[in-house]
């Protein structure tokens, strides 16, 4: 865990300091790729990225976060049912659910390169 958690943080701080462009320079950010972090039971960890990404907190600078992101909101409501956090869960179920309206493919995971099928 300790070789997958440092390269991944790596790389999503890499894509945090890319300067603001538009579009955005990754298509997918790599904040969304810490599935393997949920299904290793690292749930506050993996809630931690999700929150940054979304722009619940301070870390990331605003050109970088991805607010309403359909990934970002799955993983977070999936550390939140796993924390039974279940009044937090709530919100961002709704978050999720809204989101979701908008996909056109089903979203079973919170990276589309992890369990998407």
């Amino acid at each position: 865990m300790t070789l997958l958690f440092f390269y991944l943080r790596e790389s999503v701080q890499r894509c945090d300091d890319l300067h603001y462009s538009e579009p955005h320079p990754c298509i997918h950010p790599p904040s969304c790729a810490w599935s393997p972090l949920l299904e290793q039971g690292h749930y506050k960890k993996a809630e931690d990225v999700y929150s940054a990404d979304l722009g619940l907190n301070d870390t990331v600078l605003s050109c970088a976060q991805h607010k309403n992101n359909v990934w970002p909101l799955h993983g977070i409501v999936e550390c939140l049912k796993e924390r039974n956090e279940e009044t937090e869960c709530k919100k961002f179920q709704g978050l999720l659910r809204e989101a979701l309206s908008k996909t056109d493919l089903p979203i079973t995971s919170s990276c589309c390169c992890w369990k998407t099928v």
